[in-house]
């Protein structure tokens, strides 16, 4: 099995490095008014982590989101890495209670991997769309 990708990474890109230069400017923003003395609200400061969060799910060389057509929104950076490291295994995918979970055997060896959906992940105008296709064998 594969996940087939139609659209452009690069639109998807450029939008995720926008957002994340915008969460890391109003963290640093929230920071400037904060000196070290000042005590920080709670409600800031869970601001502030959330912003720190969000820059990093939005960081273009650790992700490549796809939305697959249950609209399950996955990583498939970590799907490339993943079949290229199962060459030659007996891959089948299955969409689960909002999860990927990728089975993969060769002879008695035996695995599953589960992707979950980056329901964190700011709604991109641009995603990508991927279809899974039938099983194969890498």
């Amino acid at each position: 099995m594969d996940i087939v990708v139609n659209g452009s990474f690069q639109n998807v890109k450029e939008e995720m490095k926008a957002l994340r230069s915008a969460a890391l400017d109003e963290a640093r923003n929230i920071k400037k008014q904060y000196k070290k003395d000042d005590e920080i609200p709670l409600k800031v400061e869970r601001e502030y982590d959330r912003l720190l969060e969000q820059a990093e799910l939005l960081k273009v060389s650790a992700i490549n989101p796809i939305q697959l057509e249950s609209g399950l929104i996955i990583n498939y950076e970590l799907v490339k890495q993943l079949m290229k490291k199962l060459k030659g295994f007996k891959i089948s995918m299955e969409e689960k209670d909002g999860q990927l979970i990728i089975n993969y055997s060769k002879g008695s060896t035996k695995g599953t991997f589960t992707l979950y959906h980056l329901y964190k992940l700011p709604s991109l105008i641009q995603m990508p769309k991927g279809q899974i296709m039938e099983e194969y064998l890498l």
